[in-house]
């Protein structure tokens, strides 16, 4: 949207800015601000090339940041939660099959 003051307008500072639509394409808008600043300074024109650029440099790479992966991290609480069943894990004896026929047929020599 390119925005064009007109003096006619002078009394009514609401209406007194023009709106003009600029179409999607880069190459179709740089045309349409070169037709509609060609009787003003070349200053303004000037001025409204640049903030299109600006504006189509900005969406690109905002385009970019989206298609990019994003990192997931766990929180500390949850890593810390599993090294401790890891360590229990590991710290905890495991029974042989042997064991476990022998506690299945005499349940008393079990130690807990």
């Amino acid at each position: 949207m390119v925005l064009n003051r007109e003096s006619q307008r002078g009394h009514m500072p609401k209406n007194s800015w023009e709106r003009v639509k600029l179409p999607r394409n880069y190459g179709k808008a740089l045309e349409t601000i070169d037709s509609t600043w060609q009787v003003k300074l070349n200053l303004l024109q000037h001025k409204n090339n640049q903030r299109l650029i600006k504006m189509t440099q900005m969406q690109m790479r905002k385009l970019a940041l989206g298609t990019r992966e994003k990192k997931l991290t766990t929180p500390k609480k949850e890593r810390k939660r599993e090294s401790r069943k890891e360590e229990k894990a590991v710290n905890h004896p495991f029974l042989r099959f042997d064991q476990l026929v022998s506690l299945l047929i005499m349940p008393s020599r079990l130690s807990c």
